[in-house]
């Protein structure tokens, strides 16, 4: 069956600064990238958002998501960073864009601990 998809162009600098704001009164949130489709394209059909959080249950990454695609009128997907594939991580952390980083150095060591990771899994 044929399912069309809505793809959005809203000016990506207002959509971000949207996000920053609505993540900001998310104190869980210590690290959050933008990613995917949103980055990469002048069009995109939702945005990808990974987040570094304290709190990760199922239930609160669903009301994080539903809550910001209220706010953005976009639909939002959010993966919790380090519970992805290694690959994932690293597309997200090398492609993606911080937007918020609350503790410095979490993008890093997130960085490093998926680097080795990675030369682990291309070396055993």
């Amino acid at each position: 069956m044929y399912s069309a998809f809505k793809y959005y162009s809203k000016p990506k600098g207002e959509v971000v600064s949207k996000l920053e704001k609505a993540l900001r009164h998310e104190k869980n949130i210590l690290l959050a990238i933008v990613f995917g489709s949103f980055v990469e394209f002048n069009k995109y059909r939702d945005i990808d958002l990974a987040v570094y959080t304290l709190r990760k249950d199922l239930g609160y990454l669903a009301k994080l998501s539903a809550k910001l695609e209220l706010e953005l009128g976009i639909p939002v997907d959010v993966v919790p960073i380090d519970e992805a594939p290694v690959t994932l991580r690293y597309k997200i952390l090398t492609k993606g864009t911080v937007i918020l980083e609350r503790a410095e150095g979490i993008f890093e060591a997130l960085l490093s601990q998926t680097l080795d990771e990675l030369y682990i899994l291309e070396h055993s």
